[in-house]
């Protein structure tokens, strides 16, 4: 039995219903039951369309139709069914004879293709003996495009490959290339099937193209609503002249900085130690006077006599320890005069070496110490003159202490 033959008891619809039956048939089989719900509450005041409901006289062809099409896959009347092609997720092959030019006069254009007919007929090294002709002939300005440097180099070789492909037609190439492009020739139906994957591949990435503009719109929108006038200053940095041409010190890596982390712990560590020691050194210098040291000498009527430890000499002592234990862990700088902290001293030197403030104190002191011409330079100007102070600093601290010994009280 043929599945085409309208069943008995089925109506036959008018020619114009039965092409609109038809076509919505189709339609449904392409896209689904949901598309025939959607055009229910559509059109369903259409009376295009009352065939889609139940108690309709035409309701029982549409099914049979519908029916009958999902059954056989098979096309009947005007109607075309076209079944879904799964989606397609590779991208087409590309298209080796469609050129994107740049901006370029058609003379320039036309050497150009010139060039690569002639380079893709008789090889690359045609290109270098051309160009190397042309140069001879003051011409080297209208062939630059052969360098690959050149912006308008890519577009030279696209149109070598293109000469390439059609010289290999003719030659019966074996190249794999060369057989799809004879393959696809030979077949114009694939040529169809290629532009439909084609437009799918299009329409199927159209979308994630627009949201990755939408994306790069939002960007650029919260970058333009920021409102860069309200801000505050947090400091502010003057430049001079003396900038430009100061001497800025090496860049530290992070082996100098642990370096010099640890040093400075050292150094804290020695000083806290010389901040101790001087009190030690104060108690043990002055020694208290027993009573019966005291009582040996008598009181003379009418003189006031200080005790022992209490004199001038005791007061002067003591505010020299002070000096001495306050001055502990200092260094006087040549230079200023000034006592610095043995931590400060390095970059005191440096700060003070190069502000040009202080160049006639730093030649002046070069030319007191050394006699001859030096040729060294900031940093080791500045170790030779921290060595040189704490050389000072230890002779006049033993001078000191030789000088200030304690006067004897008493009958000698």
């Amino acid at each position: 039995m043929d599945d085409n033959i309208i069943p008995d008891g089925i109506k036959i619809p008018p020619a114009e219903v039965k092409e609109t039956i038809d076509k919505t048939v189709g339609y449904v089989l392409k896209n689904g039951s949901s598309f025939e719900e959607r055009l229910k509450n559509n059109e369903g005041s259409n009376e295009k369309f009352t065939f889609l409901k139940k108690n309709d006289v035409y309701n029982d062809y549409y099914q049979w139709k519908l029916g009958n099409l999902k059954d056989s896959d098979v096309q009947n009347g005007d109607v075309k069914v076209v079944t879904a092609e799964s989606t397609t997720t590779n991208a087409p092959l590309e298209l080796q004879f469609i050129t994107t030019n740049p901006p370029i006069s058609s003379l320039d254009l036309d050497i150009i293709k010139l060039t690569a007919l002639f380079v893709a007929k008789n090889g690359k090294k045609y290109a270098e003996h051309l160009f190397t002709h042309q140069t001879q002939q003051s011409n080297k300005a209208q062939f630059e495009f052969l360098h690959e440097k050149h912006s308008l180099h890519l577009i030279f070789q696209k149109y070598v490959k293109q000469y390439e492909l059609v010289l290999n037609l003719y030659k019966d190439s074996d190249d794999d290339q060369t057989q799809g492009i004879v393959k696809r020739l030979s077949h114009p139906d694939d040529i169809f099937e290629s532009a439909y994957r084609r437009a799918h591949y299009n329409k199927q990435h159209k979308a994630v193209i627009q949201n990755e503009k939408k994306l790069e719109e939002q960007k650029k929108l919260a970058y333009t609503s920021i409102d860069w006038q309200d801000f505050a200053i947090v400091g502010q940095i003057e430049f001079d002249a003396i900038d430009e041409v100061r001497e800025l010190a090496i860049p530290l890596r992070r082996e100098d900085l642990i370096y010099r982390s640890l040093e400075s712990k050292q150094k804290e560590l020695d000083l806290a130690k010389a901040k101790v020691q001087p009190k030690q050194e104060s108690q043990e210098t002055i020694p208290e006077k027993s009573e019966n040291e005291v009582l040996k000498h008598p009181k003379p009527k009418g003189m006031k006599i200080r005790a022992a430890g209490e004199s001038r000499l005791k007061n002067k002592s003591k505010s020299n320890l002070q000096t001495t234990s306050h001055m502990a862990g200092h260094i006087k700088c040549p230079i200023t005069g000034k006592f610095i902290p043995e931590l400060q001293f390095d970059n005191h030197l440096k700060v003070l070496l190069r502000d040009p403030r202080y160049k006639e104190q730093q030649d002046n002191f070069v030319r007191k110490n050394f006699t001859y011409s030096s040729n060294l330079t900031t940093d080791e100007v500045y170790d030779n003159i921290k060595r040189l102070a704490r050389k000072r600093e230890g002779t006049q601290n033993g001078e000191e202490h030789i000088s200030k010994k304690p006067n004897q009280i008493g009958p000698h």
